[in-house]
C-alpha cells in the first residue's frame, strides 16, 4: 500500500509510528487516540498477534479479537483500516475460502455504520474493556459475508451456464471440432467473467486444459483475433474471451 500512503504518513518509528495520533471523525472530532509511545505499540501488538495465532480459540472469535486490537492500538498513522482488512481477510481466507474472505471488504463497505459503531461502543468507557459486542457485530458480518459469497456464487454459475450454451452454440455454429481450442475457448469465457484482473494468463490456462504451453501457443494460433481479448500487463499475456462473438447465439 506504499504507493497509497504519502510520506508523511509512513511509520517513523522502529516498526510503527513514534508519535501520537488521534482518530478522527468527517467533522474532525476525536473518537479514540492511538496507543503511545511505540513500545507500548509494539508490547500491545505482540500480546494481539499471540492471541491471532492461538489455535485453543475459535478462528473468528480471534480474528475478531485481533480486528478490533488493532484498530484500538492503530499502530500507523494512515493505511490501519485497510491494513487489518487485509490480514482478517487472509486469516478467513485460509480457515474457509479465498471467496470468503476477499468479499469482508465489501462488506464492511456495505455496513459501514453498524462497523464504526462497534468500534465506538466497545471502546466506550461504559463498556469497561468488554470485547463481547464487537465479536458479536463481527461474527454478524462473517456470516454475512459467507451468506452473500454463496448467493454470488451461485448467480456467477448460472450465468456461465447460460453463457456456455452460447459458447457451444457458437462452437457448432463455426464447426469448431478440435477439443483443446474448445478448452481454451471455456477457460476464456470463464476468465471474461470471473477475472479479478484482466484475464487469464498462460500459465493458468496450460494449468485448466492440462496441455503443455507449446501446445497452446500453437492453437492460440488457430483462433481469429477477434474472438480474443489480448491484455498485456508488465511482461505477461492475458486472455478473455470477446463475448461480442456470442451476441447472435
Amino acid at each position: 500500500m506504499s504507493s497509497e500512503i504519502e510520506e508523511k504518513d509512513r511509520p517513523d518509528g522502529r516498526l510503527f509510528r513514534a508519535d501520537s495520533v488521534d482518530v478522527k471523525t468527517g467533522t474532525d472530532k476525536i473518537i479514540h487516540q492511538g496507543l503511545f509511545p511505540e513500545s507500548a505499540i509494539i508490547d500491545t501488538m505482540t500480546e494481539a498477534l499471540r492471541i491471532l495465532n492461538d489455535s485453543t480459540i475459535e478462528l473468528p472469535i480471534r480474528v475478531a479479537i485481533y480486528h478490533y486490537l488493532f484498530g484500538y492500538i492503530h499502530p500507523f498513522y494512515d493505511g490501519n483500516g485497510r491494513t487489518s482488512r487485509i490480514i482478517s481477510s487472509q486469516y478467513i481466507s485460509r480457515e474457509y475460502h479465498p471467496l470468503i474472505g476477499l468479499r469482508l471488504s465489501k462488506v464492511i463497505k456495505d455496513n459501514q455504520k453498524k462497523y464504526y459503531d462497534a468500534f465506538i461502543i466497545t471502546n466506550s468507557e461504559y463498556n469497561r474493556g468488554d470485547l463481547t459486542y464487537f465479536i458479536i457485530e463481527f461474527l454478524t458480518l462473517l456470516e454475512s459475508m459467507i451468506k452473500n459469497a454463496k448467493e454470488l456464487l451461485v448467480t456467477r454459475v448460472n450465468r456461465l451456464r447460460e453463457a456456455e450454451k452460447k459458447l457451444d452454440r457458437f462452437i457448432e455454429k463455426n464447426q469448431i471440432t478440435d477439443q483443446v481450442i474448445q478448452d481454451i475457448y471455456f477457460v476464456a469465457l470463464q476468465a471474461s467473467m470471473f477475472s479479478l484482473f484482466s484475464g487469464a494468463t498462460k500459465d493458468e490456462i496450460v494449468a485448466a486444459i492440462g496441455k503443455s504451453k507449446r501446445t497452446l501457443d500453437s492453437k492460440l494460433k488457430e483462433i481469429p483475433s477477434d474472438h480474443l481479448v489480448v491484455t498485456k500487463v508488465g511482461k505477461v499475456l492475458h486472455f478473455k474471451l470477446n463475448v461480442d462473438i456470442l451476441k447472435s447465439c
